[in-house]
């Protein structure tokens, strides 16, 4: 009997090995109690909660909490995520401390276009963009833009999430264009004729 039990006996260092490896696994995952999440001002906690795929009751490893930082961290309302953990291996309290874009909840985007059209005229046009986000809880935003140059227009629209994943959503716009067009005879220029349109449409996605 002690010879067939020295013979599957493990190796000394194969043990010692196993041993490791089993105490890093262990003392790498933690069981999560609770999830809070400090220091928003405008960013909906939900939305937040969405995103991470962690829920209270799973056992995790520090590798997927970094994950998950990550992915919160990529959003445009974020500029980074950070963590702090709590309590034993077995009842951790969960702190996610996210950081908001320091721009805030309006931020504007200039724009700058050039056109060379067939009878060899250079056109010009300037835009702006302007977006107010997180108006409501599902984070609605209020979106403006105006163009100015050969094709001018003004846009107004309001972008609503329908559920707090942000998934689906509707966006209703009005809108106003003004255009000309060049007309050539014989690489003469004969007209301009300008256009101008009033209107609004839907978006459901």
């Amino acid at each position: 009997l002690r010879e067939e039990i020295t013979r599957h006996r493990p190796v000394a260092a194969e043990y010692t090995a196993w041993r490791q490896e089993v105490n890093v696994t262990k003392e790498d995952e933690r069981h999560v109690s609770s999830i809070t999440v400090e220091g928003l001002n405008w960013v909906n906690e939900d939305y937040l909660r969405s995103v991470s795929k962690i829920r209270t009751g799973d056992t995790v490893s520090i590798d997927a909490i970094s994950r998950d930082a990550r992915s919160m961290a990529a959003l445009d309302d974020l500029e980074s995520v950070a963590y702090r953990l709590e309590g034993d291996v077995g009842n951790t309290a969960m702190i996610w401390m996210p950081s908001e874009a320091s721009i805030g909840k309006d931020y504007v985007s200039p724009s700058l276009g050039i056109y060379g059209d067939g009878g060899g005229d250079l056109k010009f046009q300037l835009g702006v963009q302007h977006v107010r986000r997180w108006m409501t809880e599902r984070g609605g935003q209020w979106r403006n833009e105006l163009k100015l140059g050969y094709d001018s227009s003004i846009s107004s629209s309001f972008y609503q999430p329908l559920d707090v994943r942000q998934a689906y959503f509707v966006e209703p716009k009005l809108l106003f264009n003004r255009s000309a067009e060049n007309f050539y005879l014989d690489g003469d220029h004969v007209a301009t004729v300008r256009f101008e349109d009033l209107g609004g449409r839907g978006d459901l996605g």
